[in-house]
């Protein structure tokens, strides 16, 4: 197989690889967001994030003897709640992006593959791809299968390990991931400086985004871009392992235990 994009496929080579291969294929989906990330990152960061941990998974399981992948096409639009008056940013309400995720889902596994992944890079997304999640197990997609749900940022554990401060927003851990997968960070010293002007009170939720952050930059400290972009491929590796880990642990623990019932 030439291409592991879905998009890029025939019908034919997608047929040929379902009946032919004798592996588990299924589909990784990665989904982000169309929104403002700071003076340094592009709108599409979280999106960009997502497709390049879904490519480099589906690159590993090509050598694995039981599982292969091949990657959607990107869902790029999410709720992104504060940040929809910012320039560029393209905010969905929660309950789009819930049925459109559901209704893609749907369609696509009328073709017989064998499990779903989800990508996830935008924390907004998460209980939206949990929904899904569980509509996959309960069969309210058209038919029964484990969708795998994986939210990249449940991951910003391995910045600390590698010496980042990961931040909420466009901070550490997304720069150096968005220069591992994407390689073009826009660099520019001293832009993230700056004070804070409004605390945000930690259970309410939606308010503006410019005036509690760092020109939409969310960090304590401000990001040292220098050193995320240091250690971009140590951070990428971490976290590329860690997902495709629990890609397979959880397949493994469905298909052994689940399949039947």
């Amino acid at each position: 197989m030439d291409s592991l994009r879905l998009d890029e496929l025939t019908s034919e080579e997608v047929s040929n690889l379902l009946m032919g291969s004798g592996k588990r294929y299924g589909l990784i989906l990665p989904v982000g967001c169309t929104e403002q990330h700071g003076p340094e990152l592009p709108l599409g960061c979280d999106t960009a994030i997502a497709r390049g941990a879904a490519q480099n998974v589906a690159k590993a399981l090509m050598e694995h003897p039981v599982y292969g992948a091949v990657v959607m096409p990107d869902f790029p639009y999410a709720p992104s709640p504060g940040a929809e008056e910012v320039s560029g940013t393209v905010s969905v309400s929660f309950s789009w992006m819930g049925d459109g995720l559901c209704e893609i889902l749907a369609s696509a596994i009328k073709t017989p593959w064998q499990y779903v992944a989800i990508v996830n890079a935008h924390a907004h997304n998460h209980g939206r791809v949990i929904e899904a999640s569980i509509a996959g197990s309960q069969g309210r997609l058209g038919r029964k299968l484990p969708i795998v749900a994986l939210n990249v940022y449940d991951y910003n554990c391995h910045a600390q390990e590698v010496g980042l401060n990961s931040g909420q927003h466009a901070g550490e851990f997304e720069i150096a991931l968005y220069e591992y997968y994407v390689g073009s960070v826009k660099y520019v010293d001293g832009k993230k400086q700056g004070d804070v002007r409004r605390e945000r009170p930690p259970r309410i939720f939606g308010l503006d985004i410019i005036p509690r952050s760092r020109m939409g930059v969310i960090s304590d400290p401000p990001p040292d871009t220098a050193r995320a972009l240091k250690q971009s491929k140590e951070l990428g590796l971490l976290v590329d392992n860690a997902i495709i880990g629990d890609i397979v642990s959880n397949l493994d623990i469905y298909f052994s235990q689940w399949m039947q019932q």
